[in-house]
């Protein structure tokens, strides 16, 4: 007889920093155009981790979609 294990996963947490094209995607837009939104400061220029990878957190892209809908 099986024995039921009692270890629990953790529960997944949202993904909370977006690379570019994951924003993108996130947006559901192309990632030209996302571009443009940063240029133009629409959406924030999001966070150097390194010298090659800037993430832009979730909440930054909600309050971009938030911005919408309230226009």
């Amino acid at each position: 007889m099986k024995k039921h294990s009692t270890y629990q996963r953790e529960p997944e947490r949202p993904q909370r920093g977006f690379r570019a094209k994951q924003a993108a995607g996130y947006l559901g837009i192309s990632v030209s155009y996302f571009w443009s939104l940063v240029k133009d400061g629409k959406i924030g220029a999001g966070l150097k981790v390194t010298p090659r990878c800037t993430l832009w957190l979730r909440e930054t892209l909600d309050a971009y979609l938030d911005s919408l809908v309230a226009a």
